[in-house]
């Protein structure tokens, strides 16, 4: 699996807008990013002398997450996170996945000795203590979802960024990167040797799919 450099999305949405002439001449808007163009489930058009495009369309294209928080009234896009080209073996992706998946499983399950043998024994985090790797209180899951956003070797250390959302008991609704870095040559004798949280905010509600919402309120609806 071979990471491509992204364009960010200011620079995408600048290209989209420097083509505004072009588009009152043909009076059909286009959305072409990377030479290919693009299906929108709402079309491009020109308002007041600039071009609007759906920005979830052109953040999905160049890999990017987008948000909405409406508690901040904000949309929130956050692009690659190591934009460098490298090369990610297909097997070192499958085995990191896979024990990110089994850390998760142990987590939510409360699987101490799970998790633990997941970890090295030189584990660091700035969020998770290694003698109470997982909460205690309550019995429902803790992680509500998840997404794999990136990964890469970070200083020789094969790192995956995993968007995770998480709600225990009566706490709000939060969303956070954890970045899983691995020990050894490849995960497969490797273990997680570090999980890194940052870029930590609240969110009012959460939908899985559709059909499925949850917010602080403790109830689906």
């Amino acid at each position: 699996m071979k990471k491509k450099i992204i364009l960010s999305v200011s620079l995408s949405l600048l290209l989209v807008l420097g083509i505004t002439g072009a588009v009152f001449a043909s009076g059909n808007v286009k959305l072409i990013i990377n030479g290919k163009s693009i299906a929108t489930d709402v079309s491009p058009k020109v308002v007041n002398g600039r071009v609007l495009v759906p920005i979830s369309t052109v953040s999905k294209e160049l890999h990017s997450v987008v948000q909405w928080d409406a508690a901040k009234n904000s949309v929130i896009v956050n692009p690659d996170t190591w934009t460098s080209e490298q090369e990610i073996d297909r097997g070192v992706w499958v085995w990191s996945r896979n024990k990110i998946l089994e850390f998760f499983i142990a987590y939510d399950s409360r699987d101490m000795e799970g998790a633990l043998a997941l970890l090295d024994e030189n584990f660091t985090s700035n969020r998770l203590n290694k003698s109470e790797i997982m909460p205690v209180s309550g019995f429902d899951s803790n992680i509500i979802d998840f997404k794999f956003r990136d990964v890469a070797y970070v200083k020789s250390k094969l790192t995956v960024r995993v968007q995770v959302i998480t709600k225990m008991d009566k706490d709000l609704l939060k969303v956070a990167d954890w970045d899983f870095t691995f020990s050894g040559t490849h995960p497969s004798n490797g273990k997680i040797t570090s999980i890194q949280v940052s870029n930590e905010r609240d969110l009012t509600e959460y939908t899985v799919f559709p059909g499925l919402t949850i917010d602080n309120k403790d109830y689906l609806k």
